[in-house]
């Protein structure tokens, strides 16, 4: 048992009375369990962020991949896009024109923290994009 290996040695060369657990495999993938605006949201604000929930922490790798566009032109729209704990945060650099639908792709790059297996983002009808991996929604006229 590699957890077992592990904590015999840090016990071993610390002197240390080491009593931890932790998973050895990840077993939930990442996944979007819920965005602000929602999916096919009408009447969205333009000046608010994005945010889209997660079920964990999500990893900064990957980020570069979730792209916002503008709908009528395929445009992409330029953003910023950081991680808090679970929650990533699409925030645009100008604000998002009236009456127009948008749809923000999180692409295929995101995983979730775990240090040593991480899990990569699945899309599952449910979730947060419908299983589409993208969240589409229309700005207020």
């Amino acid at each position: 048992n590699w957890a077992a290996k592990v904590k015999k040695h840090l016990q071993q060369d610390q002197g240390l009375a080491v009593d931890f657990e932790f998973e050895q495999f990840n077993r939930d993938p990442l996944q979007a369990t819920g965005s602000f605006p929602e999916h096919k949201l009408f009447q969205v604000e333009p000046s608010n962020n994005i945010v889209v929930v997660f079920n964990e922490p999500v990893n900064d790798e990957g980020m570069e991949q979730v792209k916002l566009f503008r709908q009528d032109s395929n445009e992409p729209v330029p953003v910023q896009v950081r991680s808090s704990g679970s929650n990533l945060v699409i925030t645009p650099l100008n604000e998002l024109a009236a009456g127009q639908r948008y749809y923000l792709d999180l692409g295929d790059g995101l995983k979730d923290q775990d240090l040593f297996d991480p899990s990569h983002l699945q899309f599952v009808p449910g979730d947060a994009t419908d299983g589409t991996g993208q969240i589409v929604f229309d700005t207020a006229s």
